[in-house]
């Protein structure tokens, strides 16, 4: 039992070292040129106390440690409740976890892989990439977009059909039907039942005793096709039409009533937050694409079109190459050259 207990700490504080160092550790200053002197303790800006130092050398502060395990429990609840249920873990799980983290950090550094070509390209790959997110946010924090009731409503009623979450019962249409083998036999039942209505379909049925089936079809009816969609498509009831099956057979259909969509209702709190936050969403995505194509045009941006257009072109070409290779192995020859001119565009889109 304390085996297994000390191997889901382990487990655990592993998952929080790399947790921590992805959302702390690379926020670091970047130069233009590749730096193969950063360092990322230099974030600790000797706020508080000292909770660890490595020969002499302070890597940790309080207040640096708090900052950090209070970013990681924002973005992992998991996080929060092991903390809350155990208060004891933010010295075995957290501050252990950077510990680790440091000390493995320590070993990298002072055995030289710090300065390892791969290390240093993934080093200032994600440094940029957290760059522009945090650039990204600030932009988008000077530039909020609010939502008033009156819009979040109108979202509401012109999206609700299209969120699961807000449909109580679908819309639907109730039918009757009476399947015939011919064409022309469903011809002739269809022109008895005049505007379609249950009784004009009971009446001419009880004439030829045949059945008259009640049939109720939403989007979600696993029914022919070309039936659900004649049903659901219908403007006016009652009505009638004739619908060819899948079976070859033929069914006259009448066209009873349709009964509209329930939904939750937007008044609902959580309903409305949710919908007033998408709302919000979909409005800054139109607002940020205005305000990006202002900035392209303040800023004189020029975009290289071309090398996507030439990307495009060589992965063309490679298909349509690979297709003909394809045809001439099934007729047993391959053109060597086409199959070197093939080898030639892959290499020429890698470069």
């Amino acid at each position: 039992m304390i085996i297994m207990t000390t191997e889901k700490k382990s487990v655990i504080s592993l998952v929080l070292v790399g947790s921590l160092f992805l959302l702390t550790g690379c926020l670091g200053d970047k130069n233009k040129d590749v730096d193969t002197t950063f360092d990322a303790s230099a974030n600790m800006t000797g706020n508080g106390e000292v909770l660890l130092s490595i020969d002499g050398k302070p890597v940790i502060y309080a207040g640096d440690f708090e900052d950090q395990k209070a970013m990681a429990l924002q973005s992992n609840q998991q996080m929060n409740m092991i903390l809350q249920m155990m208060p004891e873990t933010e010295y075995t799980l957290f501050f252990k976890s950077l510990e680790a983290g440091q000390l493995m950090k320590e070993w990298v550094v002072r055995n030289k892989i710090d300065q390892n070509p791969e290390l240093i390209k993934q080093r200032r790959q994600y440094h940029d990439a957290v760059d522009l997110q945090l650039y990204m946010k600030y932009y988008e924090d000077k530039h909020p977009v609010n939502v008033t009731e009156k819009e979040a409503e109108a979202f509401y009623k012109e999206k609700r059909s299209t969120i699961p979450a807000l449909i109580l019962s679908p819309e639907s249409v109730e039918i009757v039907y009476v399947d015939f083998n011919t064409k022309d036999e469903a011809e002739a039942f269809a022109s008895n039942v005049r505007d379609g209505s249950e009784k004009h379909f009971k009446s001419a049925a009880s004439q030829t005793k045949l059945t008259v089936i009640p049939m109720t079809i939403t989007s979600d009816s696993q029914i022919n096709e070309p039936l659900k969609n004649t049903v659901l498509e219908a403007t006016k009831f009652p009505s009638k039409e004739i619908v060819k099956m899948e079976d070859n057979s033929y069914w006259v259909v009448g066209l009873l009533h349709k009964k509209d969509a329930e939904y939750r209702g937007f008044d609902v709190p959580e309903i409305k937050e949710g919908i007033t936050k998408m709302c919000a969403d979909e409005k800054k995505e139109a607002e940020l694409t205005k305000q990006v194509e202002k900035l392209r045009e303040e800023f004189d941006v020029v975009e290289n079109k071309s090398y996507f257009d030439k990307k495009n072109q060589n992965v063309q070409r490679s298909l349509s190459l690979a297709d003909k290779m394809v045809a001439q192995a099934q007729e047993g020859f391959l053109d060597e050259e086409d199959e070197l001119d093939n080898e030639n565009i892959l290499l020429e889109d890698k470069i």
